[in-house]
């Protein structure tokens, strides 16, 4: 049986009105239709019936051409009561950071990083997040504090559970205590796999992740939560096939309020969101669920923008350029038309239908630049891509592999970077020293002629050079240089 788990809040509801709500078709106060582009250009009303593939049975027989095809199973409604009994993941009060044993480390980011641990008394392997407080007099980081918050509200297969937080005071009289998150302990990253030589994804593997994916995506977007940072690497997955959303420093509560533009990491940010826009929904997820799937066809990040303009860039060469008629109210977000270089047309179907008809499909109706026309997680789910050959794997049929993290990944290429970048440095300063050197003797050699030339005339020389020091000094403007830095800090 083929399902997916909606929490209570929609048990009462219909599809139709499903359909209606703002929250899970696409961004607020829109009613895209199923697709991800708009009824009239599909020539469908939008009152079409669709399958519901999550709701009933599923089974499969072939036709006379021996191709698959799914029926229903006609005792069951069509939109059968979801299956809501998931054990609640609660814990009680704080543990010691003693009551672990910490081991390799397994990340790092801006407000924590993340080590191997080991239960010292049930001997379970976890996953431990300090939380890093970079001034202590303002307390817990805000994200870590929503992180903690939004984990305690959430339960689902396919979503990080929060299990226990850990404290370790330095001093019995320490009132800035280091604070621990811990999670359940998972063999890899998505990110790390892909950069791993030895791993490489069949079509069946690659169904089995997206589909788990978007099931905990719909899962999120219907407790009404924004992760805001979805990427491979913040896709968690074990040696038992199971992938995990983590990393929720950025989710926020979806409501209808201006939010920060500045969120998900470049490559995987939507373009309503680079142009500055305030007023999103669900669809800037399902955007980066897009990139990932098609980083997980290619085996590398498919839109790597240098910069917000380059990544636009990207987007519109790969998309298409938008207008006015496609997105409606375009020319009127910051710099919308401003950065628009070129005319781009669409071509996502001709550079993915390498990877089968039905991948190129779904990852053209996930990859829209109008949030309102862009495919949802529960239509998504229904897409004829996961129910035809090969079908996604059974999760305990994937392969196994060892640990592989991005942190690992990376911090050979890091230090590469960095030992290049230190030659570069050191033979620079070798070769400005010597033409120092060559300027400095070239400048003695000058002088010495001149002065045997001309008659001395040092005296008047030092008379214009003692009446410059005694001008006071050139006033300088101090703010403006302040400004300049920070505008170039921000740049960066």
């Amino acid at each position: 049986e083929e399902r997916l788990h909606f929490p209570e809040r929609m048990t009462d509801r219909s599809p139709q009105q499903i359909l209606k709500d703002p929250h899970v078709n696409g961004s607020i106060g829109s009613n895209s239709s199923r697709g991800g582009h708009s009824s009239e250009e599909n020539g469908r009303s939008s009152g079409t019936p669709f399958r519901t593939y999550h709701n009933a049975e599923a089974s499969f027989q072939s036709s006379p051409e021996g191709s698959p095809y799914r029926i229903k199973t006609p005792q069951l409604t069509p939109y059968s009561k979801p299956y809501t009994d998931y054990p609640q993941h609660k814990f009680h009060g704080c543990s010691s950071i003693d009551d672990y044993e910490l081991m390799d480390k397994l990340g790092e980011g801006t407000f924590g990083e993340v080590h191997k641990g080991k239960h010292t008394k049930s001997g379970k392997i976890v996953a431990l997040k300090r939380i890093l407080m970079h001034n202590e007099k303002e307390g817990i980081p805000i994200t870590a504090i929503r992180e903690i918050k939004i984990l305690r509200q959430l339960s689902h297969p396919n979503v990080v559970s929060l299990s226990d937080m850990a404290i370790e005071y330095d001093t019995p009289s320490d009132t800035q205590p280091s604070i621990y998150m811990v999670f359940p302990y998972m063999d890899h990253d998505l990110a790390g796999l892909l950069e791993n030589p030895d791993v490489v994804f069949t079509p069946p593997q690659i169904k089995c992740y997206l589909k788990q994916l978007l099931e905990g995506t719909f899962y999120l977007h219907n407790q009404l939560i924004l992760h805001r940072d979805l990427k491979a690497a913040n896709l968690l997955i074990d040696n038992k096939g199971i992938l995990k959303i983590a990393d929720f420093g950025l989710s926020r509560p979806l409501q209808e309020k201006t939010l920060t533009g500045c969120v998900v990491t470049r490559w995987y940010r939507a373009p309503e969101l680079l142009l500055k826009s305030k007023r999103y929904g669900t669809a800037i997820d399902m955007w980066a669920i897009g990139c990932v799937f098609g980083e997980m066809l290619k085996g590398k990040p498919i839109l790597p923008g240098r910069s917000d303009i380059d990544q636009l860039d990207q987007i519109y060469k790969l998309c298409g350029t938008p207008t006015n008629s496609t997105w409606e109210g375009f020319d009127t977000l910051a710099n919308g038309m401003e950065v628009v270089s070129s005319k781009y047309p669409r071509k996502v179907i001709t550079e993915f239908e390498i990877f089968g008809t039905q991948a190129a499909d779904l990852l053209d109706k996930i990859l829209v630049c109008n949030p309102k026309d862009r495919l949802d997680a529960f239509h998504a789910l229904d897409h004829d891509y996961f129910f035809t050959e090969p079908f996604p794997a059974d999760p305990k049929n994937l392969p196994t592999y060892d640990s592989s993290h991005e942190y690992h990944h990376r911090k050979p290429q890091k230090k590469e970077r960095e030992v290049a970048n230190r030659n570069e440095d050191e033979s620079t300063r070798g070769s400005s020293s010597t033409q120092d050197s060559h300027r400095q003797n070239k400048k003695d050699r000058r002088s010495r002629k001149r002065s045997s030339r001309t008659p001395d005339t040092s005296h008047s020389k030092k008379v214009r050079i003692n009446d410059q020091r005694d001008q006071p000094p050139r006033s300088v403007n101090v703010s403006r240089c302040k400004s300049e830095q920070q505008n170039s800090l921000c740049n960066y």
